[in-house]
């Protein structure tokens, strides 16, 4: 349910930045639940000032903020209930809407032999187009649900950008010389993945090593 109103929340955001180019009016960049003043603020400078049309997507703006303020709250709150999610997020980059996803996404962790399985479903591993007399390696194939595979990304951008001297962070610094920054942080995504399945499969908590802290079992 928060998915669909942040999607609405993006489309009106859009509609408004469409408007503001036609009348060559720009807004300024910054979060995402201040764009509406910062809209306002922008429209002050043309002559007819805002439109009474633009007012009313501006309001309904603000009211889907305070609505996805208030889901991001019920959902912290069930992370924080839940031992896998609560470990997952000791993992930096992992918030409680990834640890969330990924688990439900998952749902029993029995069901995965390995930690490439969990990346496989994801879709964040390389495809193959070959024959018998050549192997040629693509892209991600971009399997399974889309929207815990664009929350993994998110973490990874996040975890490259907070935690630059972090072993994960390092391990793909080569990768970004040679392939460019989205493929490294592609990389690091799928590593995510592997780390958490790990991570739930074990027990553990997350440790800059990777040298896992065992916890005593419990019923996840």
């Amino acid at each position: 349910m928060r998915e669909q109103v942040v999607a609405s929340r993006t489309a009106l955001i859009n509609c408004v930045r469409g408007w503001a180019r036609t009348q060559l009016l720009k807004v300024r960049s910054g979060e995402v639940t201040t764009f509406p003043s910062r809209a306002r603020k922008a429209a002050e400078q043309h002559p007819d000032g805002l439109p009474d049309y633009i007012e009313r997507v501006l309001g309904v703006l603000d009211s889907l903020n305070a609505q996805i303020a208030l889901a991001d709250k019920e959902i912290e709150q069930l992370a924080k209930e839940d031992p896998v999610c609560k470990r997952l997020m000791t993992v930096p980059g992992i918030g409680p809407v990834t640890s969330l996803r990924f688990v439900a996404a998952l749902d029993d962790k029995s069901r995965f032999a390995t930690a490439h399985a969990v990346q496989a479903l994801l879709g964040l591993t390389p495809g193959e187009h070959s024959s018998s007399q050549r192997q040629q390696r693509t892209g991600m194939t971009k399997a399974g649900p889309p929207a815990v595979r664009r929350t993994l990304v998110q973490a990874a951008w996040n975890l490259r950008r907070l935690e630059p001297l972090d072993p994960i962070s390092q391990w793909t610094a080569g990768i970004e010389q040679r392939r460019g920054k989205f493929v490294a942080t592609i990389t690091v995504a799928r590593k995510l993945a592997g780390v958490l399945f790990a991570m739930w499969r074990d027990r553990s908590t997350y440790d800059a090593h990777h040298a896992g802290k065992r916890q005593q079992p419990d019923s996840a």
